[in-house]
């Protein structure tokens, strides 16, 4: 009789942990669509920012010696620039280009003096 409880007992218990390998597995897939979604999403994002960028240098750049455009701009700080600015994007006249401001946060409208907040990098290269 006792081999038989314990016999039941441990077969529940597979029964129990096989379930909860399926689980797992079922989170698992879950977990590796989003990521691949993740990966997905990153990739438009550089793609918009290059893009962006692109049209920046086309129409701000100078002519190079290779025959393309460059433009060169100051070190910054995301994550200070983020922090200190606002950046508002519309639609130019006529649905034409876009209109992009940046406007100081008003939390640190008063304490940040401007600029790109690459100023600390560039004070540090000594």
């Amino acid at each position: 009789m006792r081999d038989t409880s314990k016999t039941k007992n441990l077969e529940r218990e597979k029964g129990r942990l096989e379930k909860k390998v399926e689980d797992q597995a079922r989170e698992l897939k879950e977990l590796k669509e989003r990521l691949g979604q993740t990966r997905r999403g990153a990739v438009q994002l550089q793609a918009a920012v290059d893009a962006l960028l692109t049209a920046v240098v086309l129409e701000f750049g100078a002519e190079t010696e290779a025959g393309g455009k460059g433009l060169e701009l100051p070190g910054f700080s995301a994550a200070e620039l983020n922090e200190a600015y606002a950046l508002q994007a519309r639609r130019g006249a006529e649905g034409k280009g876009y209109v992009l401001t940046a406007h100081p946060r008003k939390e640190n409208a008063e304490e940040d003096g401007g600029g790109t907040g690459g100023e600390k990098d560039r004070n540090s290269e000594g």
